[in-house]
C-alpha cells in the first residue's frame, strides 16, 4: 500500500513498491491523494486515472477507463474478457492477469496491490526504500506511468498508420503553460538505491541496458521516446510540405505526413508522421488568417513548423507533434517560386507576349476555364446574360487548386487550341477564373509549364484568379482582372463599346446618306426632265420609223401576191393551151384514122365510141385544168388573210406591245439582252412608252 503527506504545495508519496514506483517522491504545484487500493490519484484538471482491481470474489480483474476505441481494442485482445453493462466496466478472469498487466500497465494503467499479489510480483516482497527524485522526473514520472487522457484530447488509436498520442503527449503549450513551484524539501529518506530497469525508463532517468536482459516491446518502445525527449529536449523547426492534411481527421485532431521533396521533382526523398491537436491548429489558423497576406493549410505548402518529436509507445510509431507555424517562411517561399518563374519567363521573353494580343473587337464567343463547383462560374456566366449581347461560352471544366490542377488545366487549354486549328469551333478569347481563396490557393496557378502554355497561347486570354492585394504569375502574363465578374464585364463592356462606336458610325453614314439623297433626288429630277424630252423625241422618231416599215412590209406583201397571181394564170393559160393543142393532135388522129376505117362496116361504130371518149377527154381535162387554178386561187386568198393578221397594227391592237431598246433600237426578243437600269421603248396601238428596267426574273429559275 502507499500513504501520501502533504508538503505545501507538493505532495511527498512514498509506498511499498508496487509495481516498481520509487519509494518517496515531491511533485511540486499538485495536491492529489495516492493509494494504490481503490483511492485515485487526482492531478487538478485531470480526469479519473485507468485502473485495474480485483474483484472481491477473487476470480476476475477489473478494468475501468473512460471510453476510448483504442483501449477498448487492446482490451478486447485478452482473453476471456467481458463487458459488464451495468457496472460499465470491462472484466477479466484472473487466470489471465498477467496478460492483462503486460498489456494495459504501458497504456497508462494504474494496478491495485491485490492485482499484483495476485499475479505473484516480486515488487510485492521488496523492502521499504527511500528515495527522492526531482521535480521533472517526478512530473515525467506521474505522466508516464498514470497516462491518463484529458478528455479534450482523447485520441482514437484504432485508426491505422495515424495513431493518437497517450496522455503524456499533450499539447507542449499545456505543459508549457504549468508554472513550476518550488519544490519542497522532502522528507529523509535513506541511501538511495539503483532504480529497477524498467521504472527508471518510465521516470526519463533510464540507465544503459545490458546485452544479457529480456526486453518487453513495451520497455522498449519507453526507453526509445525517452530517449528521443532527451536528445530533443525542446521543440525545432522543421521545414517540410504538408501532403495528406485531414484525410484522417479524427474528433478535431489531424494526422498527416511531413515530406521532403527534391526541387523540381514530385518524388518523395523523406517522410514523417505528424500530428496537431485542435487547440494548436486553431491557434495557427488564426495566426495565419490574421497575417498580412492571409492562406491557409493545405496539401503541397512548404511549411516551416515548430514541432516536439514524439515516439507514441503502443504502436512504436514515431512522429512529431505540431506547435506552431512561421507564417512568414511560407509566404516568402511563395513569393520567391513566383518570382523565379517571372524570371524565366522574362529569360525566354514570353512575358507579355499574350498581354500584347489585341482584345477582339466583338469578343461574343468565348471559351471558358473554370470548375464546374464553384462560383465563378455562375458569377461569369449571369454577369454575360444580363448583358445585351448574344455571348456564346463554352465551359471546359479545370480543377482550380491542389496537385490535379496542372494537368487538367494543360489539358483544357490543349482542347480549346486543337478545336481552334481544326476549325471546329471559333473562340475570340480564352477566359480563366476561380472564386475566393486564400493567397495559398493562387499559388497553385505559379507553375513555370502553366504560365508557358498562356504565354504562348495564340488566342487572347484574360485571367480572372486573383483578388485586391493577391496575384499570380499568369496575372503578369496575360490580361488580369479581379474577379470573375470584372472579367465578364471586360468582354461586356469591349462589346459595348464597339456597338456604342458602330452606332454612331451609323448616325454619320445615315446624315451623309440622307444628305447625297436629296442631292441625288434634285438631280434625277432634272435628268428625269431630260429623259422624257429625248424619249418623246425618239418615240416620235420610232413612230415613223415604224410606219414605213410597216408600208413596206405591206407594199412587199401585195407584190409578193400579184406576182404570185401572175404566175398562176400564167400557169393556167399554159395548162389550157396544152391541153387545147392536144385535143387538136388527138382529133386529127381521129381524122386520119376515121379516114382509114371508113371502109370497114364497124368504122362508124368505133368513131361514134371515141367520140364519145374524147368529148369526155375533153371534159375531164377542162375539170383538171380549172381545179388547179381554183387552189392557186384559194392559197392566194389564204395568203392575204395571213398578211392582213401579220400587220402590225392589227397585233397592237389585240394588246401586243412592240418592245425595243432605246439605246439603239433593237427589237427585244430575251431578257438576257437586258439589264436592271436599261431604258426601253414600248409601242402600243394607241402610243409610245418609256420604261425603265428594275430587276430581271427568268422564270426557269
Amino acid at each position: 500500500m502507499a500513504s501520501a503527506t502533504e508538503i505545501g504545495d507538493s505532495l511527498a508519496v512514498s509506498c511499498s513498491q508496487p509495481f516498481g514506483f520509487p519509494p518517496l517522491f515531491a511533485i511540486p504545484g499538485v495536491r492529489a491523494r495516492l493509494a494504490f487500493g481503490h483511492t485515485d490519484v487526482q492531478p487538478k484538471g485531470c480526469p479519473l486515472p485507468r485502473r485495474i482491481l480485483l474483484d472481491p470474489s477473487g476470480r476476475s480483474l477489473l478494468i475501468r477507463f473512460r471510453f476510448d476505441p483504442a483501449l477498448i481494442d487492446t482490451v478486447k485482445s485478452i482473453a476471456g474478457r467481458r463487458w459488464d453493462g451495468q457496472a460499465k466496466q470491462w472484466t477479466v478472469p484472473a487466470t489471465a492477469a498477467s496478460e492483462a498487466l503486460a498489456k494495459l500497465l504501458p497504456l497508462g494503467f494504474v494496478a491495485a496491490a491485490e492485482v499484483h499479489q495476485l499475479c505473484g510480483s516480486s515488487a510485492l516482497t521488496r523492502p521499504v526504500v527511500t528515495r527522492t527524485v526531482d521535480s521533472e522526473q517526478a512530473e515525467r514520472l506521474v505522466q508516464s506511468s498514470l497516462n491518463p487522457k484529458p478528455s479534450a484530447y482523447r485520441a482514437r488509436e484504432d485508426v491505422g498508420d495515424n495513431p493518437s498520442p497517450p496522455f503524456a503527449e499533450w499539447p507542449r503549450t499545456v505543459m508549457e503553460a504549468r508554472t513550476p513551484l518550488p519544490t519542497a524539501p522532502s522528507a529523509p529518506s535513506a541511501a538511495p538505491q539503483e532504480l529497477p530497469q524498467e521504472l527508471a525508463a518510465r521516470a526519463g532517468c533510464a540507465q544503459q541496458p545490458e546485452a544479457t536482459q529480456s526486453w518487453s516491446v513495451a520497455r522498449l518502445n519507453l526507453f526509445v521516446r525517452n530517449a528521443l525527449r532527451e536528445r530533443f529536449p525542446r521543440d525545432i523547426w522543421l521545414v517540410a510540405e504538408i501532403l495528406g492534411l485531414d484525410r484522417a481527421s479524427r474528433g478535431g485532431q489531424s494526422f498527416f505526413e511531413l515530406v521532403e521533396k527534391p526541387q523540381d521533382s514530385d518524388a518523395v526523398r523523406a517522410r514523417v508522421s505528424a500530428t496537431l491537436w485542435p487547440d494548436d491548429r486553431a491557434r495557427i489558423e488564426y495566426r495565419i488568417r490574421n497575417a498580412d497576406d492571409p492562406f491557409a493549410l493545405e496539401d503541397g505548402l512548404t511549411v516551416r513548423l515548430k514541432v516536439s518529436v514524439e515516439l507514441y509507445v503502443p504502436n512504436g510509431r514515431y512522429q512529431v507533434i505540431v506547435r506552431d507555424i512561421d507564417p512568414v517562411y511560407t509566404l516568402g517561399n511563395l513569393a520567391l517560386k513566383r518570382e523565379s518563374i517571372i524570371k524565366e519567363l522574362d529569360r525566354r521573353n514570353l512575358l507579355g507576349r499574350n498581354r500584347a494580343l489585341q482584345m477582339p473587337l466583338v469578343p461574343l464567343h468565348v471559351a471558358l476555364l473554370t470548375s464546374l463547383e464553384g462560383e465563378a462560374r455562375n458569377d461569369f456566366l449571369h454577369e454575360l446574360q444580363s448583358a445585351p449581347w448574344a455571348f456564346v461560352v463554352d465551359v471546359y471544366p479545370i480543377k482550380v487548386q491542389g496537385k490535379h490542377l496542372v494537368a487538367t488545366f494543360t489539358r483544357a487549354l490543349d482542347r480549346v487550341r486543337r478545336h481552334v486549328e481544326r476549325g471546329a469551333r471559333t473562340y475570340d478569347v480564352v477566359v480563366i477564373t476561380r472564386g475566393g481563396g486564400s493567397r495559398t490557393d493562387l499559388a497553385w496557378f505559379d507553375d513555370l509549364p502553366v504560365a508557358i502554355q498562356v504565354a504562348e497561347f495564340p488566342l487572347k486570354i484574360v485571367i480572372g484568379i486573383g483578388h485586391q492585394r493577391d496575384q499570380s504569375v499568369l496575372d503578369q502574363v496575360a490580361t488580369s482582372v479581379k474577379t470573375p465578374t470584372a472579367a465578364a464585364s471586360l468582354l461586356n463592356d469591349r462589346v459595348s463599346a464597339y456597338a456604342s462606336e458602330l452606332e454612331t458610325h451609323i448616325t454619320k453614314i445615315s446624315s451623309r446618306a440622307s444628305a447625297n439623297h436629296t442631292r441625288a433626288r434634285q438631280a434625277l429630277r432634272i435628268t428625269a426632265q431630260g429623259v422624257t424630252t429625248a424619249l418623246r423625241a425618239l418615240l416620235a422618231q420610232r413612230r415613223a420609223r415604224y410606219e414605213y416599215l410597216q408600208d413596206r412590209v405591206t407594199q412587199s406583201a401585195l407584190h409578193l401576191l400579184r406576182g404570185q397571181r401572175t404566175l398562176l394564170d400564167r400557169a393556167s393559160m399554159q395548162i389550157v393551151e396544152r391541153s387545147r393543142s392536144h385535143l387538136r393532135l388527138q382529133s386529127r388522129e381521129l381524122d386520119t384514122l376515121q379516114l382509114r376505117i371508113l371502109s370497114e362496116g364497124r368504122v362508124r361504130t368505133i368513131l361514134a365510141r371515141e367520140r364519145r371518149s374524147v368529148a369526155e377527154l375533153e371534159k375531164r381535162l377542162t375539170r383538171t385544168a380549172s381545179r388547179p387554178l381554183e387552189e392557186s386561187r384559194r392559197a392566194l386568198d389564204a395568203i392575204d388573210a395571213r398578211v392582213a393578221l401579220s400587220d402590225p397594227k392589227r397585233l397592237l391592237e389585240r394588246g401586243f406591245a412592240w418592245v425595243s431598246t432605246k439605246a439603239d433600237g433593237r427589237t427585244l426578243r430575251s431578257i438576257h439582252k437586258v439589264r436592271s437600269g436599261d431604258l426601253l421603248q414600248v409601242e402600243l396601238a394607241d402610243g409610245t412608252l418609256l420604261a425603265v428596267v428594275e430587276s430581271v426574273n427568268d422564270e426557269r429559275q
